[in-house]
C-alpha cells in the first residue's frame, strides 16, 4: 500500500484546490481507527475487548520479547512477527511516532531475579541473521519457553539438558504449532550455548522465583530434604526416600504412593538414575508465594497515581467503614459537579460525598481542573464527579469480596452520567462528547460490577 501511495499521491491525495482528488490517506486513518478501537474496547468484557487481548497474547507469543515490544525498532524485529492486527499497529505507530504504553500487568513475566527472555539475548548478539532469528524463534516456542530461567536448573546457573533434544515442551501458555527441522534443532543448540556458555552454565546465575513456572515441574523435595515427591496430580505423589549411602547428589528410591495434602515449599531438579528405580537430587530452589499485603483503605489511597486528587480528601476514621457499608447497603453516595462560563470558561470543578446511613460517618473530596474552554462545560464536571466516587468505591473494594448483594444508593443529576453508568460495555462513540472521561468511566464501572 505504502509503495503505491507513493506513486499516486501527487494527484490523489492532494485536495481538489490543487489539481488533486483529496482523497483521505489510508494510513492516518487506519492507525486512528485502531487507536480508537484500543480507547473503546481496551479490557473490556466484550467480544472486541477479548478478541484485542487475545491476539496481543499471541503476538507477544510469536515475538518472544520480554517488555512492550510496541517500542521496539519495527524495521529490525519485525520479521519476528507475521502479518496481523498488532503488526500492523506496531509499523503504523513507529512510522507516525505514536507511543503505546502498557501496564505491567499486560507484559509476560519473567520466572526469576535477573531472568531476560531468551529472543532478547539473542538478538542483542550479532552471531546471527534476522532469518537465523526465526528459525531459533521457532525452536523456541516448539519447546514452549519465554526466558532462560524456564530451562535453567534450580541452582540458577545449570543448563537443562532437555533444551538441547528434540522433545517438544509443555507449558501451561499456549504456544504456536512448529515443526523445526533437523538444522533448527542444531542451530538452536548453537544458540544456547552462545547465551550460556560452552559448558552449559551461566556465568551469573539467577536469584529466587519471583512467578510460578508455566513449564509443567512436578519435583518437590521437603525443607529438611526427608522426602522427595513427584506430583501426579493436585493431591496424588509419588513419595521417595533418601538412600544412606548415597555421597556427591543424595539419592532417593522406593518410590510410594501418596495421597494427601502437601506443601510444595520446595522446587527440585532431578536427574533420574538408567536402570534403577531411583532419582538423584540436583539442586533445589522455593517455591514462589505471592506476599500478602493487607493495606488499610488510607494506604490503598496513597498509593494511587496523581496524588494531587486526594489533597481535599477528609475522611472520619480509617475509611474502613466504606467496604464495610457497601457490604450492608448503608451507603449513600452522591457526586455533583459545577461549572461557570463567565468566572472561568476553562475550569470545572466537583465534589463527591459518601456517608453511612447506620454509623453517620462520611467522607468527601473535591477536584477542579483545568483544560481549555472547548472542553470544559457541566457535563464534564459531572463525569468528574462520579469519577471521584468510582475511584473511592474501587479503592475500598481492591482485593476484598464483592458481593452481588451490593446495591448502594447513588445520586447524580445528570443524565448523560447515568445513561453511560448504566451501560457501561456500550461502545463510545468516535466523536462522543468528553470521550476520554467516558472511556475512563467505563473501565472503571466495569471493574466495580
Amino acid at each position: 500500500m505504502e509503495s503505491t501511495l507513493r506513486e499516486v499521491d501527487i494527484w490523489v491525495l492532494k485536495s481538489s484546490g490543487f489539481m488533486g482528488l483529496g482523497m483521505p490517506t489510508p494510513p492516518p486513518q487506519i492507525l486512528s481507527l485502531k487507536l480508537h478501537l484500543l480507547q473503546s474496547e481496551w479490557n473490556q468484557p466484550t467480544s472486541a475487548g477479548n478478541m484485542l487481548r487475545q491476539s496481543l497474547e499471541v503476538f507477544q507469543m510469536e515475538t518472544g520479547f520480554c517488555g512492550n515490544v510496541l517500542e521496539m525498532d519495527y524495521g529490525r524485529y519485525s520479521a519476528l512477527a507475521t502479518g496481523g492486527w498488532w503488526k500492523q499497529f506496531w509499523c503504523l505507530s513507529q512510522k507516525y511516532s505514536v507511543h503505546l504504553k502498557l501496564g505491567s500487568k499486560w507484559l509476560i513475566p519473567l520466572l526469576r531475579v535477573g531472568d531476560r527472555a531468551l529472543m532478547d539475548v539473542v538478538c542483542s548478539t550479532d552471531h546471527f541473521t534476522s532469518s537465523e532469528w526465526c528459525i531459533i524463534n521457532r525452536v523456541r516456542k516448539y519447546k514452549g519457553v519465554h526466558s532462560i530461567g524456564d530451562f535453567v536448573m534450580c541452582d540458577g546457573s545449570t543448563v537443562d539438558p532437555w533444551i538441547l533434544n528434540r522433545q517438544q515442551g509443555s507449558s501451561s501458555r499456549v504456544f504456536s504449532v512448529e515443526k523445526p527441522t533437523r538444522r533448527d534443532f542444531n542451530l538452536f543448540a548453537r544458540a544456547i550455548r552462545l547465551v550460556t556458555s560452552e559448558n552449559l552454565r551461566l556465568n551469573s546465575p539467577l536469584g529466587q522465583f519471583v512467578n510460578r513456572p508455566h513449564r509443567h515441574s512436578p519435583w518437590f523435595v521437603e525443607p529438611d530434604g526427608s522426602y522427595l515427591y513427584k506430583a501426579l496430580d493436585d493431591s496424588t505423589y509419588l513419595r521417595y526416600i533418601p538412600l544412606p549411602s548415597s555421597r556427591t547428589h543424595r539419592t532417593f528410591s522406593e518410590p510410594s504412593l501418596f495421597s494427601g495434602q502437601f506443601s510444595r515449599t520446595y522446587h527440585a531438579s532431578v536427574s533420574l538414575v538408567p536402570s534403577a528405580d531411583s532419582v538423584k537430587l540436583l539442586s533445589t530452589a522455593k517455591v514462589y508465594s505471592p506476599p500478602l499485603l493487607r493495606r488499610s483503605f488510607l494506604d490503598r489511597l496513597r498509593s494511587l497515581p496523581n496524588q494531587t486528587l486526594w489533597k481535599t480528601f477528609v475522611v472520619d476514621g480509617d475509611g474502613s467503614w466504606i467496604y464495610r457499608g457497601l457490604l450492608r447497603n448503608t451507603l449513600v453516595l452522591m457526586s455533583d459537579g459545577s461549572y461557570d462560563e463567565r468566572r472561568a470558561p476553562d475550569v470545572c470543578s466537583c465534589a463527591a460525598m459518601i456517608k453511612c446511613g447506620e454509623t453517620g460517618l462520611t467522607a468527601s473530596v473535591t477536584w477542579s481542573e483545568r483544560s481549555d474552554r472547548f472542553s470544559a462545560d457541566n457535563y464534564r464536571a459531572e463525569l468528574l464527579g462520579a469519577i471521584a466516587l468510582q475511584l473511592l468505591v474501587r479503592t475500598a473494594c481492591e482485593g476484598k469480596y464483592i458481593s452481588p448483594s451490593m446495591r448502594p444508593q447513588i445520586g447524580c443529576d445528570n443524565a448523560g452520567v447515568v445513561h453511560h453508568g448504566n451501560h457501561p460495555w456500550r461502545p463510545v462513540a468516535s466523536r462522543q462528547l468528553q470521550a476520554d472521561l467516558l472511556r475512563f468511566t467505563r473501565s472503571w464501572f466495569v471493574h466495580v460490577q
